[in-house]
């Protein structure tokens, strides 16, 4: 399982200066059981620097592997960051672009449709209202027959239409 389990870890022994920091270490370093190699994660505590040296020596001891935090190991991925290397995969990827943004464009159309009807009727207009009410029928049968809401919602939708269309019809009348 790749990750800070399966890197050899170090650790500066307790001195006197700040905490641990991790820190990856360029280059092999050596410890008291062997040499760490390049690249491996280790915790340095800096000692108290010696006036001839610009660094502070160190002291590198193992450590246990539990000491550091088990890395996330299963990470969401988000539309479009897979990239297919089968042509079928990569043909059906193509045609669903291309079908959501279709769907998209309905569904945008659709919602537009439906809120001037909404105005319509909160305007009071029965004329107005009436031909919006055609217009948003209309759309919400062709999204439900392409599949982008259900036909029930559709279905729903055209009802409380109708109702309200009504009310304002009768209202004003």
């Amino acid at each position: 399982m790749g990750g800070l389990a399966s890197v050899p870890v170090c650790r500066v022994a307790p001195t006197v200066g700040p905490s641990p920091v991790v820190a990856r270490v360029p280059q092999a370093v050596p410890s008291l059981t062997g040499r760490a190699p390049c690249g491996s994660r280790v915790l340095v505590r800096p000692t108290a620097a010696s006036p001839t040296t610009a660094h502070p020596p160190q002291l590198r001891v193992p450590i246990p592997r539990d000491d550091f935090p088990t890395p996330q190991t299963h990470l969401h991925a988000t539309r479009g960051t897979t990239v297919a290397n089968i042509k079928s995969q990569i043909k059906r990827n193509r045609q669903t672009i291309t079908r959501h943004e279709r769907n998209k464009a309905v569904r945008t159309n659709l919602k537009t449709d439906l809120k001037r009807f909404r105005t319509a009727f909160e305007e009071g207009d029965a004329s107005a209202a009436d031909e919006a009410f055609r217009t948003a029928s209309r759309s919400l049968d062709k999204a439900a027959t392409r599949g982008i809401i259900h036909a029930n919602n559709a279905a729903n939708k055209k009802s409380r239409m109708a109702r309200k269309l009504a009310s304002l019809d009768a209202s004003n009348a």
